[in-house]
Formats: structure tokens, C-alpha cells, sequence
């Protein structure tokens, strides 16, 4: 399986779970920000604990490590994911992409096409967004956080 191969099964499960109209929000990884923000401190943190070479790669390449170590290395993090946006919008997928936390962004996409769909589902791990999504939209009665489950823990509404 190559790089082309896995955008192709993320753009699988995309559909499958969630249909065809959704936008990805993308985290941002900026080369000059050095540790100026939180985010950026706990990147660099992160990055001193851990490390992985950096690989060249395009989409017809096979990936010949773990997930886990490729993404280690910020540099192929960052290529990845700009072969998964071109993939993403070459099949019409809304994708945008923060400066660097993407959290704001995500609510703020979903705020604004609240008014276009009947029900908004912000799906996503971290309890920020139903927080961001309080104080951001606290009327709006079609905006929903959907917190993703792991392993046999069901997703909660």
C-alpha cells in the first residue's frame, strides 16, 4: 500500500462514516513558529523525546515504517498531509488548514454552514471543541459534538 493508496482509504472511511458532504480540518505546522505557542512548545517537547528520519516521499511510495514513527517527524507530517488535502479536494472534500491549532477552526467551519444543513456533527477527540462550540454557538440547536470513541468505547453525542 503507497501514500496514494491510504489518502485513497481515508477518503474511504470519510464517506463511509460520515457521507459526502464534510469538511476536514486540517492542524497547521508552521517551520517558523519555534516554540512561540503552546502548541508549538509541546511539538518541540514532543519532538526532543522522540525522533524519525525524514523521508522523501510522494504518493506512489510505500511507506516502509510504522505509522507511529513516520509521524514522529514533523517534516513528514507536514508532506503527508499536503498529499492528503490535494487527494481530499481532487474529490470535491472541503479541507482547510489552521496556522497551527486547528480547534478554532473546526468550530468556526461549523458555525458557518450552520444555516445550510439541518444537523452539524463536529467529530473529533478532544473535549475542546464542545467547549469552543458553547461559547461559540451556544443557540444553535443543529451544531453537535460527536466525541470519538477508541477501541470498544462507543462514540458519544
Amino acid at each position: 500500500m503507497n501514500f496514494g493508496d491510504i489518502a485513497k482509504s481515508y477518503l474511504t472511511y470519510l464517506q463511509t462514516h460520515y457521507g459526502s458532504n464534510v469538511a476536514v480540518v486540517f492542524d497547521g505546522y508552521p517551520s517558523d513558529v519555534n516554540g512561540k505557542s503552546t502548541k508549538s512548545a509541546e511539538r518541540i517537547r514532543r519532538g526532543n523525546l522522540h525522533s524519525s528520519h525524514e523521508i522523501i516521499f510522494n504518493e506512489t511510495t510505500c511507506p516502509e515504517i510504522s505509522q507511529e514513527q513516520f509521524l514522529v517527524n514533523e517534516r513528514n507530517k507536514v508532506r503527508f498531509i499536503d498529499i492528503l488535502k490535494k487527494f481530499l479536494q481532487k474529490a470535491n472534500v472541503t479541507v482547510k488548514q489552521a496556522v497551527e491549532d486547528a480547534d478554532v477552526l473546526i468550530v468556526e467551519t461549523a458555525v458557518s454552514v450552520k444555516s445550510q444543513y439541518d444537523n452539524i456533527f463536529v467529530v473529533g477527540e478532544n473535549i475542546d471543541f464542545l467547549v469552543l462550540l458553547t461559547g461559540l454557538a451556544p443557540m444553535k440547536e443543529n451544531l453537535y459534538f460527536r466525541k470519538c470513541g477508541k477501541g470498544r468505547t462507543p462514540d458519544v453525542l
